[in-house]
């Protein structure tokens, strides 16, 4: 039996000068964010479930620790939670 994450999994074959390599791509919490996330939004979400703090996705992205804040209480409202473990608790359910 297969088992439902495994079939998330990518799997590509390519060779590059004469190598052959296998590439895998696994889903990233952002992948199981609700699409109705803007972009920014859903970019931004998905860094904090990393575990990057606002200073340090701020920082990333090129934007004020303050944009960031924002972008959060805005998601966390769209999404209905009130913190970051809440959060991950909506992912963990999407798992």
């Amino acid at each position: 039996m297969e088992n439902e994450n495994q079939r998330n999994i990518e799997v590509a074959s390519l060779e590059v000068e004469g190598r052959q390599f296998v590439v895998m791509s696994y889903p990233t919490p952002a992948d199981y964010l609700p699409r109705t996330l803007p972009p920014v939004r859903r970019d931004v979400v998905a860094l904090a479930l990393e575990g990057l703090s606002s200073a340090e996705i701020a920082d990333r992205r090129g934007v004020s620790k303050r944009t960031i804040d924002n972008h959060l209480r805005a998601a966390f409202r769209q999404l209905r939670v009130k913190s970051k473990a809440e959060l991950a608790r909506v992912v963990i359910d999407a798992l």
